[in-house]
């Protein structure tokens, strides 16, 4: 992400850089978070983000059985949770009022009805870190 960032960098741009962790391949059907790289990406100058839902993903099994991507609904708040607790800037989820019904990633899309909740718990997770040094209090 150093060179990416550098790249980004040496071109203009309206609002800096954000970096985005969205999980390794591992094998043909894993994706793996590693809180390590939110950590090392908070040193640099960008701003860091989290694609939760994605990094909860198994992309290619289903997608060979022609049905999209599969997916681990548990792991994206696991993620989430370990993201906000590190001290990410930006936290991306996909959130849908019925996920059986979405049209892509049906099996990492958060519930909208139980969404509220589940942000407020992560309010709370941020306010308890102690990683805010530069960021602004994050308010409920």
């Amino acid at each position: 992400m150093i060179a990416a960032q550098a790249k980004a960098e040496s071109r203009p741009n309206h609002g800096g850089v954000i970096l985005c962790e969205r999980g390794t391949s591992v094998g043909s059907d894993q994706l793996i978070l590693d809180v390590r790289n939110l950590v090392q990406m908070r040193s640099s100058t960008a701003l860091v983000a989290l694609d939760a839902t994605h990094a909860a993903q198994r992309p290619a099994f289903r997608t060979r059985l022609g049905q999209g991507s599969d997916g681990d609904l548990f792991a994206v708040q696991a993620i989430a949770r370990a993201g906000v607790a590190v001290g990410i800037d930006c936290l991306f989820m996909e959130v849908h009022e019925d996920p059986s019904r979405a049209p892509v990633d049906s099996k990492v899309q958060w519930p909208l009805d139980s969404f509220e909740t589940f942000l407020r718990e992560l309010i709370h997770i941020a306010n308890a870190s102690k990683w805010r040094t530069h960021s602004r209090a994050i308010e409920e």
